[in-house]
């Protein structure tokens, strides 16, 4: 598992990141702390100089897909088996999903909203107590999913499937593409922009 800092004019390896393991997202908080998270339950918390990284336990083997970090400073990441972990400081705390599907994605707002998406068109809303499932009405793995300045959630999948939901109801749209939708992007102005 490689960590790679760059200062706008050089970029090298963060020195000791003390893991062989396949590293599979990184965020960084606006404190400077980076964590990056991977496979067989790793889980590292990165100084802000980048001179070092330290190991946090996260209580699990399964492998992590996606790190998302909230303003507060708290970390929380996701991966195999519905796993969902809540990060704070040198400690993992689980979630109970409720899912044990493959979780691929977890993202939060500024209202302190955070969603987690996935296989068999999962799509959970978290918080520090647990996670409550979203109807989506797609069987499809969501690819990735963005909360706009509204709340409204957006989620594209395969199949190109298109979710969008407000805060009672999930309505599943047609794209009219029969292909995998891998990422979307809104303008915050009511735009959204799907690519697969």
């Amino acid at each position: 598992g490689a960590v790679v800092k760059c200062d706008g004019s050089a970029c090298g390896p963060v020195v000791s990141t003390i893991t062989t393991n396949r590293l599979r997202s990184v965020v960084a908080s606006k404190s400077g702390e980076v964590w990056t998270v991977g496979d067989g339950g790793t889980v590292l918390k990165c100084d802000a100089s980048g001179s070092s990284c330290a190991s946090i336990p996260s209580g699990t083997s399964s492998d992590l897909y996606s790190v998302w970090v909230s303003s507060d400073g708290q970390a929380w990441a996701v991966g195999d088996r519905g796993t969902i972990l809540q990060c704070q400081g040198g400690a993992c705390n689980p979630l109970a999903s409720g899912r044990t599907d493959l979780l691929v994605g977890i993202f939060g707002s500024g209202s302190g909203e955070v969603m987690a998406h996935g296989s068999g068109g999962t799509l959970l809303r978290c918080t520090g107590t647990g996670c409550t499932p979203v109807r989506t009405g797609t069987s499809s793995l969501l690819n990735k999913a963005w909360i706009g300045p509204s709340g409204d959630v957006w989620a594209v999948g395969n199949n190109g499937d298109i979710v969008r939901c407000g805060a009672d109801a999930c309505a599943l749209m047609s794209s009219g593409a029969q292909i995998s939708l891998n990422s979307l992007a809104g303008d915050g102005v009511g735009t959204i922009w799907a690519v697969g």
